[in-house]
């Protein structure tokens, strides 16, 4: 029989976190809140950050009581808004900044000073 204490507690989940991945699991997500709050506040549009815990059995020793733990972090940042341009289509089809219908000023002649 093992000397280690047992406990039927549950573990807390913040002491979970610190420990996954020896804390770079809880310094990842804190780096990720913080560029996902400043997009948020940047943008005026919702983000989300999303922790994915996967648990699977360790099947190397029969009835180890181990499982193996795998993390995932995902972001879904708000993008900014893009400005529109206006353009003009033309007979062909084609896209152009210049209205098509506009006279050009490129065929004036300058009236001499007299």
């Amino acid at each position: 029989m093992s000397n280690a204490t047992r406990t039927d507690e549950p573990t807390a989940f913040n002491k979970f976190l610190i420990d996954l991945r020896g804390g770079r699991t809880s310094n990842d997500l804190t780096r990720a809140l913080s560029d996902l709050a400043s997009a948020v506040a940047s943008t005026g549009k919702p983000g989300t950050l999303t922790l994915t815990v996967k648990l699977k059995p360790d099947k190397s020793i029969e009835e180890n009581g181990m499982v193996l733990i795998e993390d995932t972090i995902k972001v879904t940042r708000p993008e900014p808004d893009r400005a529109s341009t206006i353009m003009y289509v033309n007979t062909d089809g084609g896209v152009s900044r210049q209205d098509p219908k506009q006279y050009s000023f490129d065929d004036l002649k300058k009236v001499p000073n007299e």
